[in-house]
């Protein structure tokens, strides 16, 4: 299977951060990757105006003493919030 695309969250539109995040699930299943596995791989994908946000999003959780997000389901949750408004 074809590693998925990287994503820069630059486009307002959502079903471009959905078809990503379909991308990247049906790439883990195929091979059958642990959900902390599946978070770096996330991480190493986002470039731009993404990579930048998740940056800016760890800083935060650290300031607040909230503790690292280690699972690719807890960051997708995050990623959510911020790139799919519905």
């Amino acid at each position: 299977m074809k590693e998925p695309p990287c994503f820069d969250g630059i486009s307002l539109d959502p079903t471009i951060y959905l078809r990503w995040v379909q991308m990247l699930q049906d790439y883990f299943e195929a091979k059958e990757y642990f959900d902390e596995e599946c978070f770096l791989i996330t991480t190493q994908k986002l470039q731009g105006y993404a990579y930048y946000w998740f940056k800016w999003f760890k800083r935060e959780r650290a300031l607040q003493c909230k503790p690292k997000i280690k699972t690719g389901t807890k960051l997708k949750s995050h990623m959510n919030v911020r790139f799919n408004p519905y």
